[in-house]
């Protein structure tokens, strides 16, 4: 009884993550977007792990899981892990984080890759992680050659001032607020050409509100932009 309370547990929570895009709301590709930004930002108390984030490509994992059992809370259980204490067959969670460093960081060995999804709590700091395990998968996924010179970093730049703006959140540390320590979060506006911060504020928390609170200062100080982006997602004016 114990062992299926605590998967319902983890399924319960899984399906309070990704609720917003399985429970018949209609919503454009950027809202989808901005949701699975927001969501893989946040900081959770997720049941029975030490880990603190949930990644953007395991959200879109369950998403996908939830849908193909027929909108059932069991597809989301956790998968029993024959190999647990081993980690010889990675799971999705941690098989996400090691690409995603990999893209990130294509320099990085497998042991700086352990050592950051120890840092990142993708595993917990007494876990014992398989090198071959790794290896074979970084060969599988045609990861194990990269590079910082094999990886097309080049993005799109403005090519004058005020013609984009991009916004950015860092978290930031605890302040009191009210007699409460609460945790920060720095919002910044930054002309894309220029790299210029317009705007820099820090907040208590990721809200739509305090976004357009720090634009709208950045727009008295500096004008307004041709065009407002978050992450890639741009606005007209």
């Amino acid at each position: 009884m114990i062992k299926k309370d605590k998967t319902l547990e983890i399924a319960t929570f899984r399906f309070g993550i990704i609720g917003d895009f399985v429970t018949g709301v209609k919503l454009s590709y950027g809202e989808k977007e901005r949701l699975l930004r927001e969501k893989s930002k946040r900081s959770y108390q997720i049941p029975h792990s030490d880990r603190t984030t949930v990644s953007r490509t395991t959200i879109i994992e369950w998403i996908s899981s939830y849908k193909k059992s027929g909108y059932k809370l069991d597809g989301l259980y956790p998968k029993v892990r024959k190999d647990k204490g081993g980690y010889r067959l990675l799971d999705p969670n941690i098989r996400n984080a090691i690409k995603d460093l990999k893209m990130q960081q294509p320099d990085l060995t497998v042991p700086m890759v352990i050592k950051k999804l120890r840092i990142n709590k993708t595993i917990d700091q007494s876990d014992h992680i398989n090198l071959t395990s790794i290896y074979r998968y970084l060969k599988q996924e045609k990861l194990a050659s990269l590079n910082s010179k094999s990886v097309d970093r080049r993005k799109f730049e403005a090519e004058y001032p005020n013609q984009i703006w991009q916004s950015d959140v860092m978290h930031g540390p605890k302040a009191d607020a009210g007699g409460v320590n609460r945790k920060t979060y720095l919002c910044a506006i930054i002309d894309d050409h220029s790299r210029l911060i317009t705007h820099a504020q820090f907040y208590l928390s990721e809200s739509l509100e305090n976004l357009k609170d720090c634009l709208k200062s950045a727009v008295q100080k500096r004008g307004l932009p041709q065009k407002f982006g978050s992450s890639g997602v741009f606005v007209g004016n």
